[in-house]
């Protein structure tokens, strides 16, 4: 997407070492705008900085919880020393492209240039592979419950195990992505299936009643737009960038960020008749339209052109 819009991508992700960092920020420069994104990019677009090795801006693309998890929301993996460096790598940044409200609103607080939002989108093949609406026939049984996303604090799969201690109703929840794997899955009740392909990804979108994302925190996760894609009612924590829009359709979706708000959310759809589970389902579909990669990409283009007017550079 970056050579789209004439800018670069700083590819410093994949340097681990800060010597490699400093010795690379002394090296290579750039002529035009660089875009960066994730921690070790933006300390290398910091050195460039320093360095005087960018001609053009240096423009973050704010797409995880990392702004969130320093201004927003009081979380205890978040070092003293991670707060330091940030605070100050992001000050060497001319401005930001955000993926919702709440992550601009927080990167603001840390970036002293503009901010501009631009909302996701479900990559082409993906959009194209889930079906135009959740229509896979449920079997009587437990309510199967997804929830996709790494295994890691922020995105809350230990608020969803615990949720089940205070539901009543038959319940049956997966969880699907890196690390998921090595939840404990004695309970009868938990499908922990780890990292997936895309056939069973798109199977458990279609073969699932609803989707919980019980994260601490979450920028705008692409698992809910997917979700929507396929029909699949969702639920999520207040603390999610997709949350508006979650609630515009139904504010039993939305819930407090612990474990027996989950329960309650969870416990509410699952008294829905199926007819309203599906008018849920159909809503959500109809929503997910605005996230095709075509309609993302010019978001992300107007977005940046914005940016480049506000920043004078040309």
């Amino acid at each position: 997407m970056a050579e789209e819009i004439g800018a670069e991508l700083d590819p410093a992700e994949h340097i681990r070492s800060p010597a490699k960092i400093l010795y690379s920020s002394l090296t290579k420069s750039y002529e035009g705008p660089v875009i960066i994104e994730g921690g070790m990019p933006l300390l290398h677009g910091s050195c460039l900085k320093l360095f005087n090795q960018i001609e053009g801006p240096l423009i973050l693309l704010a797409a995880d919880e990392t702004q969130l998890n320093l201004k927003k929301h009081s979380l205890s993996y978040i070092s003293a020393a991670e707060e330091a460096i940030h605070s100050v790598t992001h000050k060497f940044v001319d401005g930001a492209i955000a993926v919702s409200d709440p992550v601009a609103e927080a990167t603001q607080a840390l970036v002293d240039g503009p901010i501009k939002v631009s909302e996701p989108f479900i990559e082409s093949s993906r959009y194209q592979n889930l079906p135009t609406h959740n229509q896979t026939k449920k079997s009587a049984g437990p309510l199967q419950v997804l929830n996709v996303g790494e295994y890691k604090p922020g995105n809350g799969q230990d608020l969803l195990i615990d949720s089940l201690e205070y539901t009543n109703s038959n319940i049956e929840v997966s969880f699907v992505g890196p690390g998921t794997g090595s939840i404990n899955s004695d309970d009868k009740n938990i499908n922990a299936l780890g990292f997936v392909d895309e056939s069973t990804l798109i199977e458990k979108y279609c073969s699932s009643d609803l989707l919980v994302f019980s994260g601490r925190t979450g920028a705008f996760p692409v698992a809910t737009l997917e979700a929507w894609r396929a029909g699949l009612p969702t639920l999520v924590t207040k603390r999610i960038g997709t949350a508006p829009y979650v609630h515009s359709i139904s504010n039993d979706l939305v819930v407090e960020c612990n474990p027996r708000k989950i329960a309650d959310g969870i416990e509410w759809f699952a008294s829905q008749s199926t007819e309203d589970r599906e008018k849920l389902g159909s809503k959500f579909y109809d929503i997910s339209s605005e996230y095709s990669e075509s309609r993302g990409r010019l978001r992300f283009k107007r977005a940046y052109n914005e940016m480049l007017e506000e920043l004078d550079y040309s």
